[in-house]
């Protein structure tokens, strides 16, 4: 544990930017490219009924922060988790999440400029 960031036997994939530490915490997960988060986030197993496990995220991801992303759920590429968004359902590809409990607010929703910094795809082979 660095500056409060705990990354437990998760696979990130290559371009991992941690805009703020602080309380961080990312348990076994799979994540990949191109993955930002802010500070005071947790990503990690869920136990509720039917939703025990790990989520999987896509890449060219963005988790605001004090974010909350837990369970056996998908969260596809491009997506952004708006600021304290409690998430434990899966999100399809290019949307924007926010609330408690977590809900596609937007679709098709371009998070490119919050990723400006990102890897491309040729870089990282």
């Amino acid at each position: 544990m660095v500056h409060h960031v705990d990354i437990d036997a998760a696979t990130i994939g290559p371009g991992l930017y941690i805009g703020h530490v602080g309380t961080i915490y990312i348990g076994r997960t799979v994540i990949g490219m191109n993955f930002s988060l802010g500070h005071n986030v947790t990503i990690g197993i869920g136990h509720t009924e039917g939703g025990e496990g790990i989520p999987t995220i896509g890449d060219d991801v963005w988790v605001g922060t004090g974010s909350i992303i837990s369970g056996a759920i998908t969260i596809g590429n491009r997506v952004t988790v708006a600021n304290g968004c409690i998430l434990s359902r899966s999100v399809p590809d290019g949307c924007l999440v926010a609330g408690n409990p977590g809900r596609v607010i937007l679709r098709d929703y371009d998070n490119s400029k919050l990723l400006g910094w990102k890897i491309d795809d040729e870089a990282a082979v």
